[in-house]
C-alpha cells in the first residue's frame, strides 16, 4: 500500500492544478440538464441497454450475463438515463467495496485478470460487491453515441455521475471510487514517442491535452489518485493503463 500512497502524496500537488482546470473546463458549454431522468435499471431494460453498451464499447462490451447479474446484485446501484423521449441514452454500473480493499488490491495482485477485472469480480460483481462496503464504486459509464457529437455525451455522463452522488449521500456513504480508461494514451504517445505515463497524466491535468474519460471526471470534481497499469488488459487505446479516481462528497467540489 505504501507506494499507491506514496505517489498519491505526490499527486496531491497535480490535483490542485486539477481542480482549476475543472472549474475553468466549466465555461466550455452551458449544459441543459435537466432534458435527461435518471431512474435505476431494471431486467426489462436490458435490450436497450445492450445496444447502447455494444455502440460504445465494442470489443471491450459487457455481456449481457454482467449486466442481468450487476441489476439483480445491486439494483438500486445500476442507473439508467433517458431522454424526453423515453430512450436509453446511457447507464452508470456501480457496486460497494471497502475502501481498504481497493488499495490492497492494487497493491498485491499479479494474477491473469487485470486489476478492473479484480476489483468488479470480472463484470459481474457477483464476488466483489460487498453490501457493507464503505464506498460506491463505479464499474462503468455507458452513453450512447449521438450525432449531436461528445458535448451531449459529456452531458449524459454528468447527469449518470451526479445521480450516483446523490444515491451515495443518500446512503451515508462519502466516497465515489473508480478505475477509468485513459483512452486518449495511444494518441499521445502518436506525437510523443519519448513520453511515459507520468508525463501524459500531467498533461491532461494541466489541460495540455484532453483524455475523454479522465478529463470528463476531473470536470466532475474527481480527483486524480494513481496511475494504474494492467488496469484493463484488453484496452488498446489506453496502453492497458487506467486511472483510479475519488469523488470525495466531504469535498465541495465534487458533486457541484
Amino acid at each position: 500500500m505504501r507506494a499507491v500512497r506514496t505517489f498519491c502524496f505526490f499527486c496531491s500537488l497535480l490535483a490542485v492544478a486539477g481542480s482549476l482546470f475543472a472549474a475553468a473546463d466549466c465555461a466550455e458549454d452551458l449544459r441543459d440538464l435537466t432534458q435527461f431522468v435518471v431512474r435505476p435499471v431494471s431486467l426489462g431494460d436490458l435490450a436497450e441497454l445492450l445496444i447502447v453498451e455494444n455502440e460504445a464499447w465494442q470489443e471491450l462490451a459487457a455481456t449481457a450475463g454482467k449486466l442481468i447479474s450487476r441489476t439483480e446484485i445491486f439494483p438500486e446501484g445500476q442507473l439508467l438515463a433517458m431522454d424526453s423521449t423515453q430512450k436509453v441514452v446511457g447507464f452508470l454500473n456501480t457496486q460497494r467495496l471497502k475502501e481498504q480493499r481497493i488499495y490492497e488490491s492494487l497493491e498485491s495482485h499479479t494474477g491473469d485478470s487485470d486489476h478492473w477485472g479484480v476489483l468488479s469480480g470480472d463484470g459481474f460483481i457477483s464476488s466483489s460487491h460487498d453490501p457493507q462496503g464503505d464506498v460506491l464504486f463505479m464499474i462503468n459509464l455507458t452513453t450512447r453515441i449521438s450525432k449531436d457529437g461528445q458535448s451531449r455525451r459529456r452531458n449524459i455522463g454528468a447527469v449518470l455521475v451526479q445521480s450516483a452522488i446523490d444515491f451515495a449521500r443518500k446512503m451515508n456513504v462519502s466516497k465515489i471510487y473508480g478505475l477509468t480508461r485513459l483512452n486518449g494514451f495511444r494518441g499521445f504517445m502518436r506525437e510523443h514517442p519519448a513520453a511515459d505515463i507520468h508525463e501524459y497524466i500531467r498533461s491532461v491535468i494541466n489541460g495540455r491535452w484532453r483524455d475523454p474519460a479522465l478529463s470528463f471526471h476531473l470536470k466532475q470534481g474527481a480527483r486524480f489518485l494513481t496511475p494504474v497499469f494492467n488496469s484493463m488488459k484488453d484496452d488498446i487505446e489506453s496502453h492497458t493503463w487506467g486511472a483510479l479516481i475519488c469523488y470525495d462528497l466531504t469535498n465541495s467540489v465534487s458533486g457541484r
